[in-house]
């Protein structure tokens, strides 16, 4: 029964880099050349998500959307302390060359 949350993951981290790279190509500048790099850790990051939903503490019988969803928006939401000290850092002019200290902190 596992099988089918590792698809359904690393489907979802392919999708994930398509869109971020879309998203990047609207909003900053066109990566496609280097997208391609990007697809082992997106498939990596779906199958580690995948495998999550799955041990979760309900029975992996009966999911739902609204459960998948609800897990998405949970996985999600523990990024959004990083983003927002990343962008205070650059709004604010403190970033350099070296992010070491920057990546660190994020972590």
């Amino acid at each position: 029964m596992l099988i089918p949350f590792l698809i359904a993951g690393a489907v979802t981290g392919l999708l994930g880099v398509a869109l971020f790279g879309v998203i990047h190509a609207a909003i900053i500048v066109p990566i496609w050349t280097s997208l391609p790099g990007g697809i082992p850790f997106g498939v990596v990051a779906g199958l580690a998500i995948g495998w999550a939903f799955y041990e979760r503490r309900e029975p992996p019988r009966n999911v739902g959307v609204i459960h998948a969803l609800a897990f998405g928006f949970l996985l999600w939401a523990t990024l959004i302390p990083m983003t927002l000290f990343g962008v205070i850092v650059r709004a604010t002019g403190i970033h350099g060359q070296d992010d070491t200290w920057e990546v660190v902190l994020e972590l």
